[in-house]
């Protein structure tokens, strides 16, 4: 594929069973499939468009006899690779050494075709532990800095690697690690999570999120004292149930047990085009906002980010 301003190549590689597709199907929001995943055979190739830019996710199977063909034409699988996902069973600690071998393997083979790509090391499995057995988050950890500590030396220093715990039971987990990388241009996602956080607490909110139809993750804010797996499961829960109101109303609330989401839609313009985006707040329960408040309160809100985006100037976006 030739490189070209609006393409951008993004390659998921690890062994099999990693759970790479699990992502991909969490970016498309496809949850009901997991239990029907089958081993990717060869390259599944899945397009987003997003801000002007077409994203060509390639997921490489991961058994032996693809990964031997991909090293023998690796010109034609790993040029022109802008962003790299690596995926690791952290539960599988049998093939841990295997998959540290084929990450040397393939990020010096692409390094050669491009030494600026973005590495990303994802941590898959991470999942809550069963019946309250902590020792399993102790074994995954000691598995990651297993794997770090012979993996990273071969990343280039100067983009270094960025690490990630995800899990298919916090697919919130998996759109913030394949988000960020994505919208580092200007920083994007540091700054309208840093927009957030300060929103956020002059309006007594305890979260928001801002993310793309496609559910790509522009930026977030938690309130420290909350945890992040309970908020993340009621969004989307929230965003799954009302998908339909959200998208059709500019404006809409509701309360959801103890928590009184706001959700707002709204349009950007980037590459000459208009690209949907939501935003979603949480207010904790019993807010001293009055509920004919929170509209206006909206407004600011997209008042506020549209002077942010004009400033890095969305008409020339660019993901990477």
């Amino acid at each position: 594929m030739e490189k070209t301003d609006d393409v951008v190549k993004i390659s998921l590689l690890g062994l099999q069973n990693a759970g790479k597709t699990s992502i991909i199907k969490s970016l498309k929001h496809e949850f009901e499939e997991f239990s029907n995943l089958e081993p990717t055979k060869g390259v599944n190739r899945t397009q987003f468009e997003i801000f002007g830019q077409n994203l060509f996710f390639w997921d490489f199977g991961g058994q032996k006899v693809y990964r031997e063909k991909y090293l023998k034409y690796e010109q034609k699988y790993f040029q022109n690779i802008h962003i790299l996902y690596y995926v690791v069973d952290v539960q599988d600690r049998a093939v841990l050494e295997d998959s540290i071998d084929y990450f040397i393997e393939v990020i010096d083979k692409i390094k050669q075709y491009n030494p600026k790509v973005i590495t990303n090391i994802l941590f898959h499995k991470w999942d809550p532990p069963l019946n309250g057995e902590e020792n399993e988050m102790e074994e995954y950890e000691k598995h990651k800095m297993q794997f770090l500590d012979k993996a990273l030396m071969h990343v280039s220093p100067e983009t270094p690697a960025k690490i990630s715990e995800t899990s298919i039971f916090r697919p919130l987990s998996i759109v913030k690690a394949i988000s960020r990388p994505m919208f580092q241009k200007d920083n994007l996602h540091q700054r309208t999570s840093t927009l957030l956080e300060d929103f956020c607490k002059r309006h007594d909110f305890k979260f928001g999120f801002i993310n793309t139809k496609h559910f790509f993750e522009l930026g977030r804010y938690i309130h420290p004292n909350l945890e992040h797996k309970p908020i993340e499961k009621r969004i989307l829960e929230f965003e799954k149930v009302h998908k339909k109101l959200i998208y059709e109303q500019p404006y809409f609330e509701k309360r959801v047990e103890k928590i009184q989401f706001m959700s707002s839609r709204f349009v950007i313009k980037g590459t000459g085009k208009f690209y949907l985006v939501l935003m979603i707040f949480g207010d904790n329960h019993g807010s001293k906002k009055k509920p004919e408040s929170y509209e206006k309160v909206i407004i600011e809100a997209k008042n506020e980010l549209k002077k942010l985006y004009e400033s890095i100037g969305l008409n020339n976006f660019k993901l990477r």
